[in-house]
């Protein structure tokens, strides 16, 4: 077993800030009830995760060779992904609409082959920039809204000129 996950295989785990708060929460209870006599590691998925997170975790631990009847095996597995996903970036989104989880997906994809590395969508939705987004990534952001270029063009001095 690895102490790296890949960031294709995170990608597959993760996309949004939420996700990442929910699975990191789900991971802490089974790591707490690693000990349990009563179930297996793959029962205690079962019990938590989605049938698709399940998946996902279950080929991650084939990839990293993790003896799923080894406790002490699953809970460095955990460990390992629990950190992993804590020190993703976070990219905050801001757009006009509510988007979609096919929108989600490409978009994740998009910062991994431009980054080369998984980012957490943190999607904010505003109607306000009407068209285009906001992107921030550790402190700096560039506006690239209609809103913007909307307030540029039409200032109290373009008016005066009517």
């Amino acid at each position: 077993m690895t102490n790296h996950i890949s960031q294709t295989d995170l990608i597959e785990l993760v996309k949004t800030k939420k996700d990442a708060l929910s699975i990191l929460d789900k991971l802490v209870t089974i790591e707490e009830g690693a000990y349990n006599l009563k179930q297996s590691f793959t029962q205690q998925l079962e019990q938590t995760f989605s049938e698709k997170q399940k998946d996902r975790i279950l080929l991650l631990c084939k990839k990293q060779q993790v003896h799923l009847d080894n406790k002490g095996h699953t809970g460095v597995f955990l460990r390992v992904l629990q950190n992993q996903i804590k020190t993703l970036p976070t990219v905050t989104i801001t757009i006009a609409f509510s988007p979609s989880d096919q929108f989600i997906i490409d978009l994740s994809e998009w910062f991994l082959a431009n980054l080369g590395r998984v980012v957490l969508l943190d999607i904010v939705v505003d109607s306000t920039i009407i068209a285009g987004a906001v992107i921030s990534l550790s402190g700096i952001w560039t506006d690239y809204s209609l809103r913007k270029k909307h307030e540029e063009h039409f200032t109290p001095e373009t008016f005066h000129l009517l």
